[in-house]
């Protein structure tokens, strides 16, 4: 079995296939990995909102690694 260092590092090497991922250039991938569109995003900015995706990746990358993991 794997150990968690080693899973996170396969999520990471299976994402850095599609580095940089833009919510213009790679709006699938994108949406995948963060849960946003860029529609969405664009809506958020409008309203005077300066949020980012960051976290959203964050979250996604922590709840995979556990699914990984069987946790």
């Amino acid at each position: 079995m794997a150990t968690i260092r080693e899973t996170a590092i396969a999520i990471l090497d299976e994402v850095k296939r599609f580095v940089p991922i833009g919510s213009n250039s790679k709006p699938k991938e994108f949406t995948q990995y963060t849960g946003w569109t860029q529609a969405r995003l664009k809506e958020e900015w409008a309203g005077g909102s300066q949020v980012t995706c960051c976290n959203a990746f964050v979250g996604w990358y922590s709840t995979e690694l556990a699914r990984r993991l069987g946790k």
